[in-house]
């Protein structure tokens, strides 16, 4: 089987980190050049502060830089691939390896839903938000604020795919990070 994501760079995301390393540029040439502070309502910080404030927007520009060029492309259409989690209760761990071994995200649809915090089962999508005919699946179990992996990336294609990427959105809505 191809392999459903392959690796790209996301020219929109490299056009961020070079504005974000010329903005950070910017900061520290006015710090310098025309010696001047930052003031925070009646705080007004020392010079050097100018210098810090780029520096941390160029590191803003290094961590887009590396997203960027991390990206990952669907093989069948073209479009950048997004991740998206589903949390189920713990006791349902075997009932979600159970769906994913079996290619088949039906008996996920109306499982129950868990917050973030709590001890759970994590179903991992990356999916083609294009064709939605993509994606990779895995399977980890959260207790004790710890990850074990129970399940590795399983790659997907077709009908299998777009179900897993509709149970991963249901849960986003479901916690409201939706866009």
């Amino acid at each position: 089987m191809d392999p459903v994501f392959v690796k790209a760079v996301n020219p929109k995301g490299v056009l961020y980190a070079l504005g974000a390393f010329a903005g950070g540029v910017a900061v520290i040439l006015f710090g310098a050049i025309g010696n001047t502070t930052l003031a925070i309502g009646k705080l007004e910080l020392p010079g050097w502060s100018m210098y810090v404030a780029g520096a941390l927007i160029i590191g803003l520009g290094v961590l887009l830089l590396t997203v960027s060029l991390d990206s990952q492309k669907c093989s069948k259409c073209g479009a950048f691939a997004e991740a998206e989690e589903a949390y189920f209760p713990l006791e349902m761990l075997a009932q979600v390896v159970e769906a994913v071994e079996g290619g088949h995200s039906g008996p996920l649809v109306n499982a129950p839903k868990v917050p973030k915090n709590q001890m759970k089962s994590v179903l991992h999508v990356t999916y083609c938000p294009g064709c939605e005919q993509a994606a990779v699946v895995e399977v980890t179990k959260w207790e004790h604020f710890q990850p074990h992996d129970v399940l590795p990336k399983r790659p997907f294609e077709g009908p299998a795919a777009a179900g897993f990427a509709s149970v991963v959105k249901a849960h986003a809505e479901w916690r409201g990070e939706d866009e």
